[in-house]
């Protein structure tokens, strides 16, 4: 997988691992894209979970507030987990090749 593209799929595919988890536990997974390609990457490696993926389109159609994008985009799963209880990925590229996956768990 190319770079930066291929960045967030290979932290998603870290990240529920370190919890214990399968992707196919997530219901659902927001991926911070800077471009289009990023999230074919993602969805290239999983397949199948176009559905659950940037229910609002991510950063290319709510937009990338500079300094900001990452607590749009937990604010944005954390309202959407509020809805659809279950587990919730956020996956971000970041500066300098560094790749960060937060779990979000709806009580």
């Amino acid at each position: 997988m190319g770079e930066p593209a291929g960045r967030p799929a290979r932290r998603d595919q870290q990240a529920p691992g370190a919890g214990g988890l399968a992707i196919g536990d997530l219901s659902l997974v927001e991926v911070r894209e800077a471009f289009a390609a990023v999230v074919c990457a993602w969805q290239k490696t999983y397949g199948e979970a176009w559905d659950r993926l940037n229910l609002h389109g991510g950063a290319i159609s709510m937009g990338h507030p500079f300094g900001a994008s990452g607590v749009r985009q937990l604010a944005d799963l954390a309202h959407h987990l509020r809805t659809q209880p279950g587990l919730g990925l956020s996956v971000m590229c970041c500066a300098g090749g560094i790749g960060t996956g937060t779990l979000l768990e709806a009580a």
